[in-house]
């Protein structure tokens, strides 16, 4: 098959790639349209659906305040605290009559202007006076106790005085009449079987009031609305069935404000469940709609993508046709340039007559062959920089003079008979000079450097008969990062000498060092006389040159450490001073974090 293919001309082999890739393109092009179609579908019927809830939920909290309001008129009526606080069960004096027929008119007045809400009212109080008023005409007497009656509402001991609760579609069970019913009933209770005073309040609300609206959001066939309680549920019909599975029900009743969602009704059919928390009571409205009734619209939206792809299929295949013609004689044109390139000619210019795709390409081909020279040049001055910056560094050891001075202190000492401090410090150039061997390696762990700092801090010290103090403080976890060698002490060296010997204070120098992110930031610090703004600004810009003019040869070694710092990590990485005239002056290395694995050398590990 192979052979096959590489036997046929670019403009067949174009052909054969493009026709099928277009082709897959555009079946994979519809087939994704139509998933997102019906995703869309499925949205919108979900937003609709929601609104729907929504909009009935307002109309359900209206009716649920009409009871709600009914209830706070009656306990804030003066008749009702007289029944319930006052009156004592026996006495049928003026009063009496008088908050009988005050209350009796409330309750009645309630029933009366919400006829389409309201189902009855029940009062009664613990000296046993009862007063209802029903809606229907069937005989009723309530000859239950106040306690039996409070024992069938369970409301919870709070601290309120009037303590309400809802309770959702139940058969009504205070009002023993002739015609069994059922009521969706709110009570309010005060007191208790032990205290001296109580009352029992129960506005009871008709279904169908409630139902009539769950029935407006039921649309779709096989859609089933109701309102979700702890103790029952409340559908738009009676004649509804149960679809919700017990796992939905919990899921609802435990849901939070509103929303909806995905589930399967008891036959195992997806249904599609929004839902809205009603504030009042803290029921929830909810509707149930099979998938298939809000995706029924889908198969058709499905032909009319399949008929868009076929046409697209037969309208794509005739340009591929002439493009592939085109592309042919421009691909052998390049193809004979490439040759040219291969066989030497680095200074091809590769050209074409076309100016987008292809002239692309060609300009793409003539920036890489200028890329790949200017990376041969770049390459080629990096080394020489490399070299240039290598002999530098031999040229910036260690001060000659400084080794001369310090003999000269260890002679004046041996002449003081110090011979304490002849040992100390010549253990202490003996360290520094091995350390700064360092078996001729290039870059050393932080830890390595740091102990050669110190050795060179304990001379400078005791020949500067300790006129400057110095500390350390570099967290453990960059100790093990790597430094190229003898980058600290030049700066250290620049520190006393510009700095802390130029003044008559005491003089403080502070090395310090963390991790930031994916660097590591090395600080050394002076208390010294600082540094101009003009003077530091200079500095800053001597120290990022190319190659170290004249003018600041006395700042050589900071120039030196930078650019190896740049030559091993890269522009991003080096060095940087910080002053302010008179108060301090600080120098920030910055170098890349390299973890556990840092360093080429390491102290503990060399024997002197």
């Amino acid at each position: 098959m192979k052979n096959i293919f590489y036997k046929l001309s670019v403009r067949n082999k174009l052909m054969v790639v493009l026709l099928p890739l277009v082709s897959l393109f555009i079946i994979i092009t519809g087939t994704v349209c139509y998933f997102l179609s019906s995703a869309q579908l499925k949205i919108n019927s979900e937003k609709l659906l929601e609104d729907a809830v929504h909009q009935a939920s307002v109309r359900l909290e209206e009716r649920f305040k009409i009871a709600y309001s009914a209830a706070i008129s009656l306990t804030n009526s003066e008749s009702l605290k007289y029944f319930t606080f006052v009156y004592d069960g026996e006495t049928m004096d003026k009063e009496f009559l008088i908050n009988n027929q005050e209350l009796k008119q409330q309750i009645t007045r309630i029933c009366v202007d919400y006829p389409d809400v309201m189902d009855s009212v029940v009062f009664k109080t613990k000296h046993d006076y009862s007063l209802s008023y029903s809606s229907y005409a069937s005989p009723y007497v309530i000859t239950e106790s106040f306690g039996e009656m409070l024992k069938k509402v369970r409301i919870e001991q709070r601290g309120e005085l009037f303590r309400y609760a809802w309770r959702s579609l139940h058969e009504e069970d205070l009002l023993p009449t002739s015609r069994k019913r059922n009521v969706i009933s709110l009570y309010c209770v005060a007191g208790n079987e032990n205290s001296d005073a109580g009352m029992l309040l129960v506005i009871n609300m008709l279904p169908e009031s409630v139902a009539g609206i769950l029935r407006d959001i039921t649309t779709s066939r096989g859609s089933v609305s109701g309102i979700l309680a702890e103790d029952s549920v409340l559908y738009d019909g009676a004649e509804k069935k149960e679809v919700l599975r017990e796992e939905d029900r919990e899921k609802l009743l435990h849901a939070e404000l509103e929303g909806s969602y995905i589930s399967q009704d008891l036959n195992g059919e997806k249904i599609l469940i929004s839902y809205e928390r009603l504030q009042l009571n803290g029921w929830v409205i909810f509707s149930a709609v099979p998938l298939k009734s809000l995706m029924a619209g889908n198969e058709f939206i499905g032909v009319m993508i399949a008929v868009c792809v076929v046409i697209m299929l037969l309208v794509s295949s005739v340009p591929i046709i002439v493009f592939s013609r085109y592309m042919s004689d421009d691909i052998k044109r390049i193809a004979c340039q490439l040759e040219q390139y291969e066989a030497g000619d680095k200074t091809i210019i590769f050209e074409t007559k076309d100016e987008k795709e292809i002239g692309e390409l060609v300009d793409g081909l003539n920036a890489f062959v200028a890329t790949i020279n200017c990376q041969i040049s770049t390459i080629e001055d990096i080394s020489e920089k490399k070299r240039k910056a290598e002999l530098l560094l031999l040229q910036s050891q260690i001060n000659p003079h400084f080794l001369y001075n310090t003999l000269i202190s260890i002679q004046a000492l041996i002449n003081a008979k110090d011979y304490d401090r002849v040992s100390k410090m010549y253990e202490s150039v003996v360290r520094f000079y091995v350390l700064s061997l360092s078996k001729g390696m290039e870059r050393v762990k932080i830890s390595g450097e740091l102990d050669l700092i110190r050795h060179y801090l304990t001379i400078l010290q005791m020949r500067y008969d300790n006129s400057f103090e110095w500390c350390m403080n570099v967290d453990d976890e960059i100790l093990n990062c790597e430094i190229p060698k003898l980058t600290l002490q030049p700066i250290v060296e620049n520190a006393i000498d510009h700095g802390l010997r130029r003044q008559s204070k005491k003089g403080i120098l502070d090395i310090s060092g963390c991790r930031f992110e994916d660097k590591v930031i090395l600080t050394v610090w002076d208390n010294g006389g600082g540094i101009s703004e003009n003077k530091l600004a200079e500095l800053n810009q001597y120290i990022k040159m190319d190659a170290p003019g004249d003018k600041e040869v006395e700042h050589f070694g900071l120039w030196n450490c930078n650019q190896r710092i740049e030559l091993y990590y890269g522009k991003e990485y080096g060095i940087e001073l910080e002053s302010v005239e008179s108060i301090y002056t600080s120098t920030l290395i910055t170098l890349p974090y390299t973890g556990e694995n840092g360093g080429e050398w390491n102290d503990e590990t060399f024997d002197c």
